[in-house]
């Protein structure tokens, strides 16, 4: 289905850090799927916090604040997905769109309207308006599960080399 496509991955956030300013990315408008916990992995982090052991309490609120996170990406999604039909815009013209915005080699094909270009601008826009409100969700989320973005990054890290840890979170996600 060519809703699938519409994705949010990048919005930036300032989070103060000890001493530091850091600015991460929670979400940006992309054209093919990925996880929030994907999005997080890719953040460059100046934080000097040393990367402890997740306990199990951890590992249950790191879950718990994922899932929460991805239901409020569904939702992103599904908002997303109006703005662009309620415009008059074909989903699949704007991905097409938003595809050749993301690659500067891409040429817009010759189909594209001038209407569906101002419609475009219009599209985005409007999308763009709804970022801050779902980016204050998915910091809730992980808040309300008794982590800090700085700790769900650093377990997204950990999760990248470590396949015990790995296991365990899927074991947790498959409660």
């Amino acid at each position: 289905m060519l809703k699938q496509f519409i994705y949010f991955q990048a919005i930036t956030a300032f989070v103060n850090c000890g001493l530091n300013i850091q600015k991460i990315y929670i979400m940006r408008l992309v054209h093919k799927p990925l996880h929030f916990i994907i999005a997080l992995a890719l953040v460059v982090t100046t934080s000097t916090f040393a990367q402890e052991k997740v306990s199990d309490t951890e590992l249950t609120n790191f879950a718990n604040a994922y899932t929460e996170i991805q239901m409020v990406n569904e939702k992103a999604q599904s908002e997303m997905v109006k703005v662009i039909e309620n415009s008059g815009m074909e989903i699949q013209t704007f991905n097409m769109m938003y595809q050749a915005s993301q690659n500067p080699n891409a040429q817009i094909p010759v189909k594209v309207s001038d209407e569906d270009n101002k419609l475009y601008d219009e599209v985005i826009v409007e999308i763009e308006k709804l970022q801050p409100v779902f980016q204050k969700e998915m910091e809730m989320a992980i808040a309300d599960n008794n982590l800090s973005i700085e700790r769900y990054q650093q377990v997204v890290s950990m999760l990248q080399t470590d396949q015990e840890l790995q296991q365990k979170l899927q074991a947790k996600m498959q409660q």
